[in-house]
């Protein structure tokens, strides 16, 4: 698959993650914790694409979050860029097989990004203390959005053409 039809079909797939988070996805929550398929195409992207093109899936998918979450408008698009924009200065330089590695940085972008998201969110609205929202909706989201990571990774990579069998010429 060649690299513009990979970046299309990607951001086809933020739309589509966008519309199952924002619909029936709330059927598959865990402790009223479900994960942020979002999020998890944009730590994706940074370990395939380049810098710009992460950057600007990051801010289109922060931008959708925004428009069907409901919520403070712009957070998304804050938080979902600055992932974008930090995260393939590390992403690139990650061996893509190494999978412990990809799994430790998406919990940790997760729990970064829904940390900031929620410290912006206090300046606006009367929430929690920052110790109960951790326990209770950060850190569960983190780890669960990390174990959907793997098989959404084998999604992505077989879709895309990343895989190393696919890529052989005979």
């Amino acid at each position: 698959m060649r690299k513009r039809s990979q970046k299309q079909f990607l951001i086809f797939f933020v739309i589509l993650a966008a519309l199952m988070q924002a619909t029936f996805l709330y059927r598959f929550r865990v402790a009223g914790v479900k994960p942020d398929i979002l999020l998890t195409i944009v730590i994706f992207s940074t370990f395939y694409f380049e810098g710009s093109f992460c950057l600007k899936t990051a801010l289109f998918a922060g931008f959708i979050g925004d428009v069907l979450s409901g919520g403070i408008f712009g957070l998304n698009i804050l938080t979902f860029g600055l992932c974008g924009f930090v995260l393939p200065l590390y992403g690139q330089r990650v061996y893509r097989e190494n999978i412990p590695i990809q799994l430790f940085i998406c919990f940790s972008s997760v729990l970064a990004v829904y940390s900031l998201y929620y410290l912006a969110s206090r300046v606006f609205l009367p929430l929690a203390g920052f110790i109960e929202a951790l326990k209770m909706v950060i850190l569960p989201t983190a780890l669960y959005s990390t174990f959907i990571f793997g098989p959404l990774c084998i999604f992505l990579k077989k879709s895309l053409g990343f895989l190393a069998y696919e890529n052989r010429s005979y």
